[in-house]
Parts: structure tokens; C-alpha cells; sequence
């Protein structure tokens, strides 16, 4: 293949790849604006949202973490 035909060949994938850059971003911003109006929904604040989780298990003996599984993919403790 010659130099013109790879610069023919590329043209249509580069005006490809700057329309998918555009949706992304418009994407991410729709993404951005649903979440904004979900918290505008809640209501309860992230605060209030853990201490109401943690009240559920307050004296509890026999809720306890069977596993923890750590961000990175391999790392998995099991608590005997």
C-alpha cells in the first residue's frame, strides 16, 4: 500500500473516531446531569444514607463479613 492510499484508508476512521469522542462526551454529561437529579431526589444525604446503613447491624452478633474482596482482582480474604 502506498503513502496516499493509508491516508485514504484513515481519513474516513479519523472523522470516525471524532464522532465517537462526541458522543462520548455527551454521554458523560448526560451521565453527569441524570446523577445530579437523582441526588436533587434523594431524600436523605450521604451522611444520613451510612449511618442509616449502619444502625441496621448496631448489636448484632450474628451479622459478620464472610469475605472481603479487594479491588484488585486477585486479592480475596475469607474470615474464618
Amino acid at each position: 500500500m502506498t503513502l496516499q492510499q493509508l491516508h485514504l484508508v484513515l481519513a474516513p476512521l479519523r472523522e470516525k473516531l471524532q464522532d465517537l469522542e462526541s458522543q462520548r462526551a455527551q454521554l458523560e454529561n448526560e451521565t453527569l446531569r441524570v446523577k445530579r437529579q437523582i441526588e436533587q431526589l434523594s431524600p436523605f444525604t450521604k451522611e444520613q444514607k451510612i449511618e442509616l446503613f449502619k444502625s441496621l447491624f448496631i448489636g448484632r452478633s450474628d451479622v459478620f463479613a464472610k469475605y472481603f474482596i479487594h479491588t484488585f482482582p486477585s486479592l480475596k480474604i475469607i474470615f474464618i
